[in-house]
């Protein structure tokens, strides 16, 4: 299942509890298109809830769609549990122009905080 949340204007939230396929993934998209605001930047928080799957095709198409829409983003945030998509998720850092901060689930609090300033 996806939940969405809206912060301000232009913070929004994404909460993932179901494995994600190509299908969700372009729900997510399509959400977070929507939200993109002309001339000006989101910031976004998705947690991902433990045990959620995500296969390798899926981060690279996500990747592949944060990078095609890099000037949308001011801030990233992704609360994971540790492990590889948390690493996948700071990589991103390197190749975007928006902030990204991974946090771990019992930070959640801690990365809510972060994304709405």
């Amino acid at each position: 299942m996806l939940s969405t949340f809206q912060f301000s204007e232009n913070v929004f939230g994404i909460m993932v509890d179901t494995n994600i396929d190509s299908k969700l993934l372009e729900e997510l998209h399509a959400f977070i298109e929507s939200k993109f605001i002309e001339g000006d930047t989101i910031n976004l928080l998705v947690e991902i809830r433990p045990g959620v799957d995500i296969p390798v095709k899926i981060m690279l198409k996500d990747l592949l769609f944060k990078l095609n829409h890099n000037s949308c983003f001011r801030k990233i945030a992704v609360i994971a549990e540790p492990g590889f998509f948390k690493n996948v998720m700071s990589f991103k850092d390197f190749l975007m122009d928006a902030e990204v901060k991974t946090f771990l689930t019992e930070d959640r609090i801690t990365a809510m905080n972060w994304i709405a300033e």
